[in-house]
């Protein structure tokens, strides 16, 4: 079926998956302010596709001659994401059904029943294997300095940027982290951004759907990042 409005407007999407995809109203500020931050880089990682919704807008943003990498692990998603791309005839996106941890290698996954999982530490509360990798691995084995990175994982599992001192040390990166975990992971998070340029969700009480919890969101600016002050005050709004 085909999307009816927002950025994904017209494109193939599965009528298994929530409403809010098809409509387009799937957190339209959030993914409007996405957009535009990412609009024009040459390099975007998607961490924590999902189905892949951003993964498509990233693909326009990036054009025929940039690239998108789809991170995630979930098995259950990675049927969707890869046939989201393919449907839609996306070139310009590859996937790496990997989960980001502290150390390359492998890893248990839990796919928990909400869809999106998180990484787990033994066979007692992992249900199966995964590849793992780390930020700065996937910069070695690109080559790819990325210009946008979405990162959209289960922090209270995982310190993701145990191992990303290449990523966090370029100088254009836009980085955009959901801490939709606790308050005491934001904060670790704001303090391990320290020295860049910050705007930041502070953490919230949300129940939307299946989620109830803390929702709250940083994004990272590098100091000769693009500023685009309408995006900015696009994303703090949303």
């Amino acid at each position: 079926m085909k999307i009816l409005a927002g950025p994904n407007e017209g494109r193939l999407w599965s009528v298994a998956s929530r409403k809010a995809f098809l409509t387009g109203a799937f957190e339209r500020s959030r993914v409007e302010a996405i957009q535009r931050l990412a609009m024009g880089v040459e390099q975007a990682w998607d961490v924590g596709a999902s189905l892949g919704y951003i993964s498509l807008v990233l693909a326009d943003c990036v054009g025929p001659e940039g690239r998108v990498t789809a991170v995630e692990p979930n098995r259950s998603n990675l049927w969707y994401l890869r046939h989201h791309l393919a449907w839609n005839h996306i070139t310009n996106c590859s996937v790496l059904a990997a989960a980001i941890t502290e150390e390359p290698g492998e890893t248990r996954f839990n796919p928990r029943s909400s869809g999106t999982g998180y990484v787990a530490r033994d066979e007692t509360t992992g249900t199966y294997a995964v590849p793992a990798t780390t930020f700065d691995e996937m910069i070695e084995s690109s080559g790819a300095e990325p210009g946008f990175v979405k990162i959209d994982i289960d922090l209270n599992y995982v310190d993701c940027f145990a191992q990303a001192d290449k990523l966090l040390g370029y100088e254009n990166l836009i980085m955009l982290v959901a801490t939709n975990c606790s308050e005491s992971i934001h904060a670790k998070c704001k303090r391990r951004f320290e020295g860049y340029d910050l705007e930041v969700i502070e953490p919230r009480r949300c129940t939307q759907g299946s989620f109830h919890g803390i929702e709250s969101e940083i994004l990272v600016l590098g100091p000769r990042a693009k500023r685009d002050a309408e995006a900015i005050q696009s994303f703090v709004e949303s």
